[in-house]
């Protein structure tokens, strides 16, 4: 669901010129080709990939920048939300994940709001509104078994 949710979203990105955010997308659905095979496959649990991943997604504002012939901060945004997103999405711990997926969810937010993407923003604060009620059940569990 996230390989077609990342496919969608490139497209998004892509139709409103939001370059950098268009990239992330597509980078994400290989990313998750690969990290879906971490435990099953031995080429894809080298910790190589997580290092590749977060130096790719660092690296692409600079297509952006290149593209326009310009300097922005604007790329960094997505950039930075995707970097999170790798550490995330690799991180075993949910609550890790979780706090991450917010941090992540914030640079995609301020992406989306200096897009003018309303697409963007309402589902990033639906993803940090569910991102919450996880941790809160996350607590109460834990709770309940102390």
């Amino acid at each position: 669901c996230k390989f077609v949710s990342d496919a969608i979203w490139a497209a998004n990105f892509l139709l409103v010129g939001g370059y950098t955010g268009s990239l992330l997308n597509a980078i994400g659905m290989v990313r998750e080709v690969v990290f879906y095979h971490r435990d099953t496959k031995k080429w894809a649990s080298s910790r190589f990939w997580l290092y590749f991943f977060a130096s790719l997604a660092l690296l692409a504002p600079i297509m952006e920048w290149v593209q326009l012939g310009s300097f922005s901060l604007l790329p960094l945004l997505p950039a930075c939300g995707s970097t999170c997103s790798v550490f995330s999405l690799y991180s075993r711990r949910p609550m890790t994940m979780r706090i991450l997926g917010i941090v992540t969810q914030l640079f995609w937010i301020t992406y989306g709001i200096i897009l003018s993407n309303v697409t963007s923003v309402l589902s990033s604060i639906m993803i940090i509104a569910s991102v919450f009620i996880g941790m809160i059940r996350e607590i109460i569990a834990k709770k309940k078994e102390a």
